[in-house]
């Protein structure tokens, strides 16, 4: 993205806790927060862009999943205190369905630069983005439906029975081992069956096949596309498909 790109587009920013990635269709490109004039090259990256929105999608910590009816805004910071020691800047989304209020603390570092020039923008948590793209899925069977989204360095699971919507956590992994051993303890605790039960990768990536082929040897699985040729390395690919208005709004 070294030249101005007329392409109309809508640009999907993922905040970590270290940098973030400007994900547009069929490109991406990294800022180190921690860089040398990083305010200046967040604005001068954007300017390149022919943008008719922006979204923050913001991953840097787990966020706590409320049931909208018993969310109380002033017991924010309590939701949080046993997931993340990071508590401030709290921020809430409710989902598409009413059902679910996503609560998060968010590094406002973007926000500030984007309210100083002006410039509008929407924010989200990822899970709640997650929840609303897997919510509005047909789910047939009375059995369990585990999804796994594989990220750069944690997965992410949720877990829906038809239109009820059972788990999430998220696991820091290194390896395949250490993902199994994860799955498998979530898969105890909710006496998964691997010949009923079903278990659904979000997209499916060179990069984690060996993931894949460890797990299939235990379960049948299905992916929700196969994007194995995708060349874009984000640390979240799933999320590049979402970019993609493929999910309901």
């Amino acid at each position: 993205m070294q030249k101005k790109i007329n392409k109309i587009h809508k640009i999907n920013i993922h905040q970590y806790k270290s940098y973030v990635d400007f994900v547009l269709a069929d490109d991406y490109l990294t800022l180190d927060f921690n860089s040398k004039n990083f305010d200046l090259n967040f604005i001068e990256t954007i300017s390149k862009i022919n943008f008719s929105s922006i979204k923050l999608i913001f991953f840097s910590d787990i966020p706590s999943i409320v049931p909208s009816e018993l969310f109380d805004k002033k017991y924010s910071n309590k939701y949080l205190e046993t997931n993340t020691s990071n508590i401030k800047n709290i921020r809430h989304d409710i989902s598409n369905d009413k059902k679910i209020t996503t609560v998060y603390s968010i590094n406002n570092s973007l926000i500030k630069i984007l309210n100083k020039r002006n410039i509008k923008y929407s924010v989200k948590n990822y899970f709640t983005i997650l929840y609303d793209y897997l919510s509005g899925k047909n789910r047939i069977s009375e059995c369990l439906t585990l999804y796994i989204n594989l990220n750069e360095d944690s997965f992410d699971i949720l877990i829906f029975k038809l239109e009820e919507f059972i788990y999430f956590n998220t696991f820091e992994i290194d390896d395949k081992d250490k993902f199994l051993y994860y799955l498998f303890f979530v898969m105890k605790n909710y006496e998964v069956s691997s010949k009923k039960d079903k278990i659904i990768f979000l997209g499916k990536y060179e990069k984690y096949l060996e993931y894949y082929e460890i797990v299939n040897k235990y379960s049948q699985l299905d992916y929700i596309i196969d994007n194995s040729i995708s060349k874009l390395n984000i640390k979240s690919p799933f999320f590049s498909y979402l970019n993609e208005d493929n999910i309901r709004q």
